[in-house]
């Protein structure tokens, strides 16, 4: 596993008891080569640094050739289906770790029973673990990276995430270099 930004794995938030809780905010983009990515954005994070991040996405997405796939509904710009945690009161879930995990696990088994994808990348924070433990329990590959907002903070954060994706860029283009 990668490092991700601490301030953003230690992020929570309290319930009405005062019981500590995941928060996050997610996007799901389907990809072509049979790859997915989850990214994660700060739940705080203002609408421009939000932007700014779907952006870095999108840049590093085209430098590593990878595309949305045209059935997805997205491109570049606009990145693919959001997931937060916690949901709205309104559907009587309860607003606790172990809830935000498994509505984490249902949103993840649902994008793969449909996609089937064969790996999955990852620019993640506080959810990186969850999704490590999920993605073993469903069998894809999985590169896990620091979060997108981490490495708007960190600029020389960029060279280490495109040294860590580069196994995974070897893996697609052995899996095109095969399928040609």
């Amino acid at each position: 596993l990668h490092r991700v930004d601490r301030r953003q794995r230690q992020m929570c938030i309290r319930d009405r008891e005062g019981a500590a809780t995941l928060r996050f905010d997610l996007g799901y983009l389907a990809l072509t080569d049979g790859m997915a990515v989850l990214y994660e954005l700060p739940p705080a994070a203002s609408a421009e640094d939000k932007a700014r991040a779907r952006e870095l996405l999108g840049a590093i997405l085209r430098a590593c050739d990878l595309q949305p796939r045209e059935d997805s509904g997205s491109a570049y710009g606009a990145m693919g289906e959001g997931f937060s945690w916690p949901m709205p009161n309104d559907l009587g879930l309860p607003n606790t770790e172990k809830a935000g995990a498994a509505a984490l696990s249902g949103f993840l088994r649902r994008r793969y029973d449909s996609e089937r994808f064969d790996e999955l990348l990852v620019f993640g924070g506080v959810v990186e673990g969850l999704v490590a433990e999920i993605g073993e329990k469903l069998g894809y590959k999985q590169t896990l990276v620091a979060s997108l907002s981490a490495m708007l903070s960190l600029a020389s954060l960029k060279r280490e995430v495109w040294a860590d994706l580069q196994p995974m860029l070897a893996r697609i283009a052995k899996t095109r270099s095969e399928k040609s």
